[in-house]
């Protein structure tokens, strides 16, 4: 017998294989099933790559690493369970697998690679286990069916890409490990309109909440020091506030961020050019305390009013032109509490 038949559909792995070698069943367009023995403790690159018929696959208890593409464009298969033995899964492992609606992961896997799930266009379910630490690029990207995800807080990395396009996604709370939203990780994510971002993480990078449309407001905890050029550029932000923790302000963050009516920057540096000429709407901005000095260029014709702290109306007038000193309003002076 040949080291892997089909019969009828089924693949026939005999026992005693230990690793199905690179290509095994690539293309086999009559696969449609296979169970994977116990015997098997790796799948090797592009295994299953391109077999358009397969629907149900069974992974065995002692398959530890599972390749390359192994599964890419498996466009019939509809569910997965990697079992507690998969400790480590390659890039694009299941890429283009257009009807996968459920994956459940194992308890051994720490990284899922980069777009290992990338255009799962079917997929609503999937469970993420809390031995996973890091999530790659493009890891979900396009996955446009997935409208939550529970990220365990064993995560402490999710790198760029990692869910764009996602525009089904709704909402997501961000564990609580996590010190950096990387550059376009929810970039056009459509319909995320609830963000929890946790106080460990430090930086927002590049375009991270790109093309949010139905993101009208969210909190960034006093944690962050570092909000990077474009971060919520064209999102749907009515009002945001910028804490005082922030050491680094880069250009553009709300770049064509048309709905955007309120603004509170309070962190005390130099601001540079926060819009495009054509993005805003802006009726008023809140100013911090020590803001060393703000482009004159974030305030158009829309800005009716500029608050700023009790008694600092005319370290404002200083820093900013003539023609805005009539819509300078000081705010009253907080009360302190009785003891």
């Amino acid at each position: 017998m040949a080291e892997f038949e089909i019969k009828d559909g089924v693949g026939i792995i005999p026992e005693g294989t230990t690793k199905l070698g690179w290509s095994a069943f690539e293309e086999c367009a009559e696969l449609t099933s296979i169970v994977i023995p116990d015997s098997v403790t790796e799948i090797g690159q592009s295994a299953f790559l391109r077999c358009s018929a397969l629907k149900s696959v069974i992974i065995g208890k002692s398959v530890r690493e599972i390749g390359f593409n192994a599964f890419k464009d498996c466009t019939s298969l509809t569910s997965i369970v990697l079992p507690d033995s998969v400790s480590e899964i390659g890039s694009g492992v299941f890429w283009g697998c257009t009807s996968l609606k459920s994956v459940a992961i194992g308890n051994s896997l720490k990284e899922i690679n980069s777009s290992a799930f990338s255009g799962c266009s079917a997929l609503t379910d999937i469970t993420i286990s809390d031995s996973v630490t890091s999530i790659c690029e493009h890891a979900f990207e396009n996955c446009t069916a997935l409208t939550d995800i529970t990220i365990p807080d064993s995560v402490n990395s999710i790198k760029g890409f990692a869910f764009q396009g996602c525009s089904a996604l709704t909402s997501i709370i961000l564990p609580a490990s996590l010190n950096k939203i990387d550059r376009y990780t929810f970039d056009q994510c459509v319909a995320l309109c609830n963000v929890h971002i946790p106080d460990s993480v430090k930086i927002i990078r590049d375009h991270a909440f790109n093309k949010c449309k139905s993101l009208t407001r969210i909190a960034i905890p006093n944690s962050v020091e570092e909000i990077e050029e474009s971060a919520f550029a064209q999102s749907g932000l009515i009002e945001v506030t910028i804490p005082e923790t922030v050491k680094k302000l880069g250009e553009f963050p709300f770049n064509c961020c048309e709905d955007l009516k309120h603004l509170t920057i309070l962190c005390p540096i130099t601001v540079k050019y926060i819009f495009s000429n054509n993005s805003l709407s802006l009726d008023s901005v809140t100013l911090g305390a020590g803001i060393k000095k703000i482009d004159e260029r974030n305030f158009d014709d829309s800005v009716t009013v500029i608050n700023v702290p009790a008694k600092k109306a005319d370290y404002y007038k200083k820093r900013l032109p003539e023609k805005l000193h009539s819509i300078i309003v000081e705010l009253p002076a907080e009360k302190k509490s009785k003891k």
